[in-house]
């Protein structure tokens, strides 16, 4: 098959944001399907969890036809559009509306009454300029609701379901709705999922107020000639029964946030039922139910976002899946252990590992304890092949070079740092006889830019374990003591411009993170020594700045 091209906006573009969203992965999973393709053709492909389609719009890309499901309603008709529809068959739909061009124009500039409500009466303020988050929910501007209930009315309107008895008609009702869940999807008054707005469109800092602000607008799909895909919508283990592919993508949930609440929004528009959420307010005169989570979102609770279930139900899956290759995206932070993943898979044939770090999604707060770096991993099984002990070595070594690189990433507190006894003349010496040299910045930060790919190959087991033990006591126990560190830095740095800046810029991210009601005492603390060490102008206003962001906070 033909490598894919990766700058397309078939696999750039209308893709939903969304938890756990591969897109920064796909040049990474691309190199590994390559990979596996080298070693046997690769003709189908299973994505049991599909979520907003990213990994599966590869497979398409790649030429692989491409088996999709997702029990989020959202999901498969997202997927069954993008995974199904080419340009060329498209062309010949909405003819009786002049085709989707027009049709299009016509929706994005009709003035008519919304129809029937939904958004703009449960998710919405009655003004957008008096918008109150205390007693109305703010997830989209008012026009934006409007727009939202107009389309998806007039959908319902001309597309009723109970009517689709042909593939053309289903087809057209499912490509509007896709186009109109982006939207939603983009436009929200969110940091990402809808258990919670922002107080105040945009934020306190108003950071995403142009996106959140902007009008609502269907666009044409980014569609491609490829292999007509399929999509279901079921349990995964339930659905990947009775299904052979060269190839089974798993992406599981691997956290304990469940995918059902955390979109209820997206289902709501989706399925278009309008369950009654009222605006119900508390004896505090606030929001009973702010979020307006649907009652039965519980029906696709996922077992692997339980820490009980999670490994049984993986193996439940597993059990089920008949593919030569099956990857597992996985997270160094995830509920199943890394051990317990290993021993699971190993079972079905040769395990091995493959990997990329990345800053991961955390939405909304990041708070006092949050580290933000973690490692994203695939785990490869190879059916046809037989695990052993060396295999388990080479991929736990591996995994030791991901955490040593990932803490290396961090910060580290200078005093204990210097008790390790790894750094000599202002450079962190890893190994016997310095066989992996890193500067350290600041006297707490690695300079990773003269750092190899492989370098971390030269250490021996021994070495790396010893380092990562080192280093983890190092490291900083939260952003708190990171913060406290650097204050103390600024305050030493002298005439040296370019290092104050440096730190004044990494303290600067640390007090905006710190700056909840939650951490309230405690920001106040930092923030009131901070004025007294900082001098310069630019450092003040910025500082100010950042403070009038806090306050609001604090206030709301």
């Amino acid at each position: 098959m033909p490598a894919a091209d990766l700058s397309s906006d078939y696999l750039k573009r209308q893709l939903i944001a969304y938890i756990g969203n591969k897109r920064r992965l796909l040049p990474s999973l691309h190199r590994l399907f390559l990979r596996l393709e080298d070693r046997h053709p690769i003709h189908d492909m299973l994505d049991p969890f599909a979520g907003s389609g990213a990994v599966s719009r590869l497979g398409r890309a790649m030429g692989y036809r491409v088996h999709a499901n997702d029990w989020e309603e959202y999901s498969r008709i997202i997927n069954r559009v993008y995974l199904r529809l080419t340009p060329a068959g498209s062309a010949g739909l909405f003819s009786r509306y002049g085709g989707l061009e027009k049709l299009l124009a016509r929706l994005n500039t009709d003035t008519a009454e919304a129809g029937e409500t939904c958004f703009s009466l449960y998710y919405a303020p009655r003004s957008t300029e008096n918008a109150d988050y205390r007693t109305e929910r703010l997830f989209y501007t008012r026009e934006n609701a409007l727009f939202i209930d107009r389309v998806r009315s007039w959908i319902e309107r001309e597309y009723p379901i109970e009517e689709m008895d042909d593939g053309k008609s289903l087809d057209e009702r499912e490509l509007l709705i896709a186009l109109l869940l982006y939207e939603a999807a983009t436009h929200a008054n969110t940091s990402g999922v809808f258990k919670a707005f922002h107080k105040g469109f945009g934020g306190h800092g108003s950071d995403a107020l142009k996106r959140i602000m902007a009008p609502m607008k269907l666009e044409c799909p980014v569609l491609i000639e490829g292999p007509e895909g399929e999509v279901g919508s079921s349990d995964a283990a339930e659905w990947v029964r009775g299904k052979s592919a060269d190839l089974c993508y798993l992406d599981p949930p691997y956290t304990i946030h469940q995918y059902g609440s955390n979109y209820h929004i997206l289902n709501t528009l989706a399925r278009w039922d309008r369950p009654e959420v009222p605006l119900e307010l508390g004896k505090d005169g606030r929001l009973k139910r702010k979020a307006g989570i649907r009652e039965d979102w519980v029906r696709t609770r996922s077992a692997y976002c339980i820490k009980k279930t999670a490994a049984a139900a993986l193996k439940n899956l597993l059990a089920g899946t008949d593919s030569r290759y099956i990857v597992l995206s996985y997270n160094s932070d995830g509920i199943i252990s890394f051990d317990e993943l290993c021993d699971l898979l190993s079972e079905r044939g040769r395990l091995s590992v493959f990997a990329d770090d990345y800053v991961q999604y955390r939405g909304g707060r990041q708070g006092l304890n949050r580290r933000n770096l973690t490692t994203e991993f695939q785990l490869v099984v190879e059916s046809t092949g037989r695990h052993s002990s060396r295999d388990t070595e080479k991929i736990r070594r591996f995994i030791r070079m991901q955490e040593l690189g990932q803490l290396l990433q961090g910060g580290f507190h200078p005093g204990r740092l210097e008790e390790t006894g790894l750094v000599k003349g202002g450079v962190l010496l890893l190994g016997s006889v310095g066989k992996v040299a890193v500067p350290v910045r600041g006297g707490f930060k690695p300079d990773l830019s003269a750092l190899g790919r492989k370098d971390f190959h030269y250490l021996d087991d021994d070495e790396l374990e010893t380092c990562l033990g080192l280093l983890k006591s190092a490291s900083f126990t939260d952003n708190l003591e990171e913060a406290e560190v650097l204050l103390s830095l600024v305050d030493g740095s002298g005439e040296n411009n370019g290092e104050l800046r440096f730190l004044e810029e990494r303290f600067f991210l640390l007090l905006k993170k710190l700056a909840h009601k939650k951490y309230r005492d405690i920001y106040k603390d930092i923030y009131s020594r901070a004025l007294k060490i900082m001098s310069g102008e630019r450092a003040l206003e910025k500082l100010r700045a950042l403070n009038e962001v806090a306050l609001r906070r604090f206030s709301g």
